[in-house]
């Protein structure tokens, strides 16, 4: 079924700034349209009424630094579609979305891209964008990374039992219209990190969260880093011309013994960032030129919650970010110019446009524990989970 523009009919607000939208599904699930609720002064309660007559509210709360919250239009108009990972191009409004389907056609990977920041999307991959037959226990995993042109599209499955598949990093030369393996074996890629340069040339991924894996050469050949034993890898980041990247474990104990991992060399050789100490390490993010790095821990030492860290100086030397608070940390996204960071915890999602000084906490993000990315310039962070998109 098409998608249908909503009405706008508010009641109980002003009408000024979209804020929050939600998708509309009639009885048998599918969606029809996305119903929008506009803010007017903090604390005022909207309503609005979508095309087929359901009725949502939202009370405008304290606006961070991020304002036009928005879910963007519907995706594919079948059920059961899941939003696994997000990759942009060069231009703020041009990425590549990877989705997955249990229902319609049947269970696959399916890739879609925008040019327009989300008003509507194309399938590059033909008939729903289809690139491969999904695992049986993981269709809620799967990363992309792609060049700035967009290209260059590298895409790693989940583990799990793929019928006529192994299960590599699959690789399209042609802006997703057709995909080739590029690695021999079967490994967990999907769970873990993928990035690559702005020209798609050098690209980094773990494997089975025990090994880095790198290629120089758009995935014609592969090489392992030479880091032993690594356990529990959990992320990784790479500068805009893929010559630094750094690598995250998350350690053996409960609460402590993460490593930070960088090259300078493009993956050739790697040492440890001792600087950064030994925490639980759950994600890494870093500037286009490498030297502006951002950590997000778990956990301080035995149960406490910890600050984020910052390094401004490629790893040197780090502060904590105490104006963000004590939190249990699980996504931070630095802007390419390195003056805006985004996190997310199991309790809130904090904002700084300062280079981490000052944070807000975005109470208008109510969708906490997830990666918020941010567009080439900056002035823009996107949800992948649920394609919600916010200026900054």
């Amino acid at each position: 079924m098409p998608y249908t523009t909503p009405s706008t009919a508010v009641t109980g607000g002003t009408l000024t700034t979209p804020i929050w939208n939600t998708q509309v599904r009639d009885n048998l699930n599918y969606i029809h349209g996305y119903a929008t609720a506009l803010a007017g002064t903090a604390g005022t309660a909207v309503n609005v009424t979508a095309t087929q007559g359901s009725v949502i509210s939202y009370t405008n709360s304290k606006v961070g630094n991020l304002t036009d919250v928005n879910f963007q239009t519907p995706i594919i108009n079948y059920s059961s579609t899941t939003k696994l990972d997000l990759s942009h191009m060069s231009n703020d409004n041009s990425y590549y979305l990877l989705l997955s389907t249990t229902t319609f056609p049947s269970s696959f990977y399916h890739l879609a891209s925008t040019t327009n920041g989300g008003t509507s999307y194309n399938f590059p991959t033909g008939t729903a964008g289809t690139i491969l037959p999904l695992s049986t226990y993981v269709s809620t995993n799967g990363k992309l990374a792609c060049s700035s042109n967009g290209s260059i599209v590298y895409f790693a499955p989940a583990s799990g039992s793929v019928i006529g598949s192994t299960l590599n990093i699959y690789l399209s030369t042609n802006s997703g219209t057709s995909f080739t393996a590029t690695t021999s074996g079967t490994a967990n890629w999907g769970n873990y990190r993928l990035n690559c340069s702005s020209s798609g040339s050098t690209v980094y991924a773990i494997k089975d969260g025990t090994a880095i894996i790198y290629s120089n050469n758009t995935g014609s050949s592969w090489s392992t880093a030479a880091i032993s034993p690594l356990i529990n890898l959990a992320g990784i980041t790479c500068s805009s011309n893929g010559s630094v990247a750094y690598a995250i474990t998350t350690g053996t104990g409960v609460y402590s013994g993460g490593t930070v991992y960088k090259t300078t060399n493009s993956g050739a050789t790697w040492s440890t960032v001792t600087t950064a100490g030994y925490r639980r390490w759950l994600d890494i993010s870093c500037s286009s030129n490498g030297s502006v790095v951002a950590l997000a821990p778990q956990y301080g030492t035995a149960e406490s919650f910890s600050y984020l860290y910052l390094s401004t100086d490629a790893g040197t030397t780090w502060n904590t970010l105490s104006s963000a608070g004590l939190g249990e940390w699980s996504y931070v996204s630095v802007s390419s110019n390195g003056s805006c960071i985004v996190a997310s915890s199991s309790e809130k999602v904090f904002s700084s446009k300062d280079g981490g000084t000052t944070f807000v906490a975005e109470e208008k993000l109510k969708t906490i524990n997830y990666k918020y990315n941010f567009s080439p310039s900056g002035s823009a962070v996107i949800n992948h989970v649920l394609a919600k998109k916010a200026s900054f």
